[in-house]
């Protein structure tokens, strides 16, 4: 603690301190009057730091555009009796507000959607992303082609079956969705894989609460590396929030040594991660993507994967993106207000 701190009611005003109440300090920081809340950039003009007092004209709370600071759109997570939807939407559909807040909710709600009839344009999937912002830019560029190619720093750019996981969990923070375009699809094989990985770990936590104890605070190194790159640290497979599930960190081909791992205690933590592991294989979903189709979904809850596929039969070729859930989540915001 600080020395000298006198508690959330003490305000110091030039050097002065005079003691306030908590309601009449929430008041006025909370005022959307103009003097206090500026009318078109909606950031405080006020410093309850400063002087809380001056003229104002108090409105009523709830009508100044900070008011909605909820979560947009609750989300719906599969159980054990319902399979993960897969909501499409057709592209056409997205150059009004009724068919991007269709797509958007769909994201947010599901976290998963598929865009049909997109247009088989190079650079197409960013030009989506940017119906709702910017393209996130990573290791692997802002935008970036699943084909399968000698040489390959990453397993997706071969023709290897992968199994499901999550992207760049070395990141602390990782792409919250991913956009994957179909621009060619006539390979045999190369299906995509889904699992709701929330509504696996809630699964777990109700079969074994122990191993989902364990998946939450056991920390995994996850590295990257190649000839530009070397991005490594350590998390849990399980991200936690007021006890809900709200991340998931799954990919065993980036999961770096864990020499912890080793003895006893790294036998607990196989068992677990051996368990959530075997769930997320029964309860995954396997489609298969058609050219001009494009697949978005949310990275920190959504594992994807793909059967192998013979490069000998067809090509197969996706391009991707990734894009904040904050820009989700503001566009569907600026939707909502513009339909009222």
């Amino acid at each position: 603690m600080w020395a000298g701190y006198r508690g959330a009611d003490a305000v110091t005003f030039d050097g002065i301190v005079r003691r306030v109440s908590t309601a009449t300090l929430w008041e006025r920081d909370n005022c959307t009057c103009p003097s206090c809340l500026h009318p078109s950039s909606h950031e405080r003009l006020v410093m309850v730091a400063d002087d809380g007092d001056g003229p104002h004209v108090p409105v009523p709370h709830g009508s100044a555009a900070r008011a909605d600071v909820a979560q947009v759109v609750p989300r719906t997570v599969a159980t054990r009796e319902s399979a993960m939807p897969v909501p499409t939407v057709e592209h056409s559909t997205l150059a009004t507000d009724a068919g991007l807040e269709r797509w958007l909710t769909a994201l947010l709600e599901s976290g998963v959607a598929i865009v049909t009839d997109t247009p088989n344009i190079d650079g197409e999937v960013v030009r989506l992303a940017e119906l709702i912002g910017y393209a996130r830019p990573t290791n692997f560029g802002t935008i970036f082609d699943v084909v399968s190619k000698p040489d390959p720093n990453s397993n997706a750019y071969t023709a290897l079956g992968l199994e499901m996981h999550t992207d760049l969990p070395y990141y602390a923070s990782p792409p919250d969705y991913q956009f994957l375009h179909a621009m060619q699809a006539d390979a045999t094989g190369g299906e995509s894989l889904l699992v709701d990985g929330f509504a696996v770990a809630e699964l777990l936590r109700e079969d074994d609460p122990a191993a989902f104890e364990l998946l939450c605070t056991w920390e995994v190194p996850f590295r990257f590396h190649d000839h530009d790159d070397d991005l490594r640290d350590t998390y849990p497979v399980l991200e936690l929030r007021r006890d809900r599930v709200v991340g998931v960190r799954f990919n065993n081909g980036v999961r770096d040594v864990d020499w912890a791992a080793q003895g006893a205690a790294g036998e607990d933590f196989y068992a677990a991660y051996l368990s959530y592991w075997r769930m997320l294989r029964e309860h995954g979903i396997s489609i298969r993507l058609r050219a001009g189709e494009v697949l978005c979904f949310d990275n920190r809850r959504v594992l994807h994967g793909r059967s192998a596929f013979d490069p000998n039969s067809g090509r197969r070729h996706l391009q991707g993106c990734y894009v904040d859930r904050d820009m989700v989540q503001s566009r569907l915001r600026a939707v909502r207000q513009r339909r009222g």
